[in-house]
């Protein structure tokens, strides 16, 4: 322990407190210093003196600060060994050392926090500017959208003042937001994210298959898009209306698909004119057949009906349906009666392509046809 008044005449110069890094001083009330470390004697210049005069502050005005329980700060510049200068605080208390009241003194280095905060007021400028910028993006993407908004209405009303179902499908044919009125009226308003398929269905279930069939072709990718497009679908019949489907694609740089616009029209009055003009031919070619072979046109209606009984019944065998289909479209084709020829082309295409499961619809067209025919040619038998 260091006695008093060897401490207040000879401050020890070799300190216990060297091994410490922060500078630390102990002084006596009256500003004597009693002892220093390294550090505080290499920030200060000194070893020994009046505290007062060595930080260079009003030592009574801090005293009775002190006394009064607020410690004090004394901000400072000092130099390092390499001659750097260097911005120091020193925070001073009252203590109690060896039975004395004393100073106590510590130093803190203010480079690091000058350097901390000049780092943080460059990121809050950073950050700021940045914000300015986000802002200043937000902006023109609001005005995009707004734009886009628009045209998007625009496009819309121009849609849903044609005539014509318009729908934009992703590349797993679910139906995208934008499409026509339309659309709407004849497939049943379907949410945006329903399968296209689904649409189809309500309408036609075949249809719907081979459109199912197809499209999942598009991911094996064993023909070329333009190939896999003319094989969907170009036609549905629901009830005695009939539409026509085209598919328009559109395609990223590398070719590949990323959406497709379909559009379809309604051909009922279209149809029924050319089946009409079909009808009359056939009835025409039927009636030439009956003038020059009475009884081998009344053998082929009898066996017509035999054959379309086999086509439309409900259980029939899968065999039995071709074979039945075949001979009716071999026996149309003879006569003259091309209408029931091609619906029995159609059938043979729907059963090879879906199954005889899912030419029901089919098989039930064409026997609405014959019996149509039947009625038409049934006064001359």
């Amino acid at each position: 322990m260091i006695e008093s008044g060897r401490a207040r005449s000879e401050p020890a110069s070799g300190s216990r407190f060297d091994l410490i890094e922060t500078p630390v001083a102990i002084a006596l009330l009256d500003g004597t210093i009693l002892e220093t470390n390294r550090a505080f004697r290499t920030w200060t210049g000194s070893d020994a003196g009046e505290l007062g005069t060595v930080l260079g502050i009003a030592l009574p005005t801090v005293l009775a600060a002190l006394t009064a329980g607020k410690p004090q700060v004394i901000k400072a510049v000092t130099k390092t060994e390499r001659g750097r200068t260097m911005p120091v605080e020193y925070q001073l208390r009252r203590g109690i050392h060896d039975r004395d009241e004393v100073i106590v003194v510590e130093g803190r280095d203010l480079s690091r926090v000058h350097e901390k905060e000049a780092m943080l007021h460059a990121f809050a400028k950073t950050i700021e500017v940045n914000n300015r910028q986000l802002t200043h993006q937000h902006a023109e993407i609001e005005q995009l959208l707004a734009e886009v908004n628009g045209a998007y209405a625009a496009v819309k009303r121009l849609l849903d003042a044609a005539d014509q179902g318009f729908a934009t499908l992703d590349r797993r044919a679910m139906l995208l937001a934008s499409r026509s009125a339309a659309f709407d009226r004849w497939f049943g308003t379907p949410p945006v994210g329903a399968p296209f398929a689904d649409c189809l269905r309500r309408l036609n279930a075949d249809v719907a298959a081979m459109f199912e069939l197809f499209w999942a072709q598009l991911d094996l990718e064993l023909l070329p898009l333009e190939i896999l497009l003319e094989m969907l679908p170009a036609q549905l019949r629901a009830g005695h209306r009939w539409f026509r489907i085209a598919y328009k694609p559109a395609l990223d740089p590398a070719g590949a698909l990323l959406n497709l616009l379909v559009v379809i029209s309604d051909v009922t009055d279209e149809i029924e004119r050319e089946r009409a003009e079909a009808q009359q031919t056939e009835l025409a070619n039927l009636l030439a057949r009956y003038a020059s072979d009475r009884a081998g046109f009344i053998q082929f209606v009898s066996e017509a009906d035999t054959l379309v009984a086999t086509i439309t019944a409900p259980a029939v065998e899968p065999l039995e349906l071709l074979r039945a289909t075949h001979t009716l479209k071999g026996n149309c084709g003879l006569f003259g009666a091309q209408v029931i020829a091609a619906r029995c082309h159609e059938l043979e295409d729907h059963v090879a392509e879906l199954g005889d499961d899912a030419s029901v619809a089919t098989r039930r067209t064409l026997g609405e046809d014959w019996r149509a025919l039947r009625r038409r040619v049934g006064a001359f038998l």
